[in-house]
């Protein structure tokens, strides 16, 4: 049976496999060495210039949207740091984590030309609302965590890219990882 990167997912992520977060993380990775074809599931709807691909135009709208959204909680987790420096413990890795997310997505849209890319120029910075208790403040990044778990499941689900899907999973789960640290510290 031939199953696509994306039906698998989403079969996986409705329970219909049965598989658990392991094996599912497992048959990703062998999807990632495996499948080398051509089409949209490999990438194939892409152009190569410099040796990179660049992904399609509806993949360009969701880098362009994760990485506005990663920016947003990179920014709370800047904005959390100076107003709680006590956190600086969670706050800190989470940021790092924050920047590395950004850069990969950053680096999705690489010659991807201005056309596709969007707006040449940046929106101005928001700075986040941060409460005040350090008990809240943690209550808040585990929410905004969690939303942006499932924005980024969501679009590698979306993705016709199976690297950038790859990409978004792996930052879902980053985000997953993060909520679990964060719950066992609270």
């Amino acid at each position: 049976m031939d199953v696509s990167r994306r039906g698998f997912l989403r079969a996986a992520s409705m329970g219909a496999l049965g598989l658990g977060g392991a094996a599912l993380v497992s048959a990703l990775n062998g999807c990632a060495a495996g499948h080398r074809g051509t089409g949209p599931e490999a990438g194939g709807r892409s152009g190569t210039t410099t040796g990179r691909t660049t992904p399609p135009a509806p993949d360009v709208r969701l880098v362009l949207a994760a990485s506005a959204a990663e920016a947003e909680l990179a920014d709370f987790c800047s904005a959390a740091l100076k107003a709680q420096p006590a956190l600086s413990a969670v706050l800190q890795p989470l940021r790092v984590r924050q920047r590395e997310h950004l850069l990969a997505l950053q680096a999705a849209v690489v010659g991807a030309g201005p056309s596709t890319a969007g707006p040449s120029t940046p929106k101005a910075p928001r700075t986040p609302t941060v409460p005040r208790h350090a008990a809240d403040v943690v209550d808040e990044l585990k929410r905004l965590l969690s939303v942006a778990e499932r924005q980024r499941f969501d679009e590698c689900l979306a993705a016709e890219s199976g690297s950038l899907g790859r990409m978004l999973a792996s930052v879902s789960a980053s985000h997953a990882q993060s909520l679990v640290v964060l719950r066992r510290s609270s």
